[in-house]
């Protein structure tokens, strides 16, 4: 109650695609691009998507997450409803989610290889993201 007021009163702006497709580095300057889908809302949705991106493609290495996260905290106060936020939003495990709809929607008999190594790789991190978590919580 108190991050969604929060968000509304002071108007609080999120990204809405926050990953590195839409960060440039500059010498000291970080410039971000692709701002379509800027709104109102919880501003944790967008270091949840960052991080979410770089922790699947760094196989959830626990020091690039906490060094992320402590970044974050640099520039930006986490209030104890948003760390709360994105320790659910992380809890949920969406890529194994979009790979399995992905095959369950395309109504295929079979999984193509290349989605089946994606689906290999996803479930072979699961025990890093946990420990992840763990840490996090």
């Amino acid at each position: 109650d108190k991050l969604f007021n929060n968000t509304i009163t002071e108007g609080r702006v999120k990204h809405g695609s926050y990953n590195y497709h839409n960060i440039i580095l500059s010498g000291d300057h970080v410039i971000t691009t692709n701002f379509e889908k800027a709104d109102i809302g919880f501003q944790i949705t967008d270091l949840y998507d960052f991080i979410r991106k770089v922790m699947e493609k760094n196989s959830w290495n626990m020091n690039t997450g906490i060094q992320i996260i402590e970044a974050y905290k640099k520039e930006r106060k986490l209030e104890k409803e948003e760390q709360k936020v994105l320790y659910a939003l992380l809890l949920y495990p969406e890529k194994y989610w979009k790979l399995v709809n992905f095959y369950y929607n395309g109504r295929k008999s079979w999984m193509s290889a290349k989605n089946f190594e994606k689906l290999r790789r996803v479930c072979g991190q699961e025990k890093e993201r946990i420990n992840f978590l763990k840490e996090v919580k």
